[in-house]
């Protein structure tokens, strides 16, 4: 059967289905949120003191590149890459409908 044939799920369209159905699945409306807490985390991470418990922890996990170097343009691509299935599931008109909050 071909994806979205069997009624219950959409088809992936370029941007979500990009990896293949599998990890397009996977990732499929959770981009974003990887993407965002991602980047926070590794701005918070960042600040952190290299004297500190935590730093010293960050230290050895990261020695040579650190970890805001290398992370943080991943993070914010995915975040894009996130906003970019919002938008092709809104513009397929695939996007799930609202919940009411009743």
């Amino acid at each position: 059967m071909a994806p979205g044939m069997d009624g219950k799920s959409q088809p992936l369209g370029q941007v979500n289905g990009a990896f293949g159905e599998t990890l397009g699945k996977l990732l499929n409306g959770r981009k974003t949120a990887i993407g965002i807490l991602g980047t926070v985390l590794t701005s918070v991470l960042s600040q952190v003191p290299a004297g500190s418990g935590l730093g010293q922890v960050l230290a050895t996990l990261t020695p040579a590149a650190g970890l805001s170097g290398f992370a943080m343009p991943i993070f914010l691509a995915i975040s894009a890459w996130g906003m970019l299935g919002k938008f092709e599931k809104w513009a397929q008109g695939t996007a799930p409908p609202p919940k009411s909050s009743k």
